[in-house]
């Protein structure tokens, strides 16, 4: 990973301007550990594209990963509505832990009918 962490860092230091990098090293920082840094980087990605479902998952499952479903309901609901329909679930146990169980099973509704043999059916 450290390896990897430099070459992203170098190609960010050619072109600074590439969401997908910023994303790519918010991967890397998460695996390593370096949360802070992950959600500075899945951060930049969306403001540098705003339509960057995978950076707004991202920034999701790090809030929820942090304790902080509430922080993590926009960013799931942003990635869905640019189309990354596998962030139901994740929407639905946000909503969950959030105490909105009427969204949360409205979500579930959703995967189950997008996906009827998923766990989400048969859980």
């Amino acid at each position: 990973l450290p390896q990897a962490e430099g070459i992203f860092q170098r190609v960010l230091q050619l072109n600074p301007g590439r969401p997908d990098t910023h994303h790519n090293l918010g991967n890397v920082m998460k695996a390593q550990g370096n949360v802070r840094a992950a959600h500075d980087h899945f951060a930049a990605a969306v403001q540098l594209d705003p339509n960057y479902a995978q950076a707004w998952a991202a920034l999701g499952l790090l809030s929820r990963e942090a304790g902080d479903p509430t922080a993590a309901i926009p960013c799931y609901e942003r990635a869905l509505e640019l189309g990354l329909t596998e962030e139901l679930t994740n929407l639905g146990s946000a909503y969950k832990e959030t105490g909105r169980l009427p969204e949360a099973l409205r979500c579930y509704e959703r995967v189950v009918a997008l996906s009827p043999s998923s766990a989400v059916a048969h859980g």
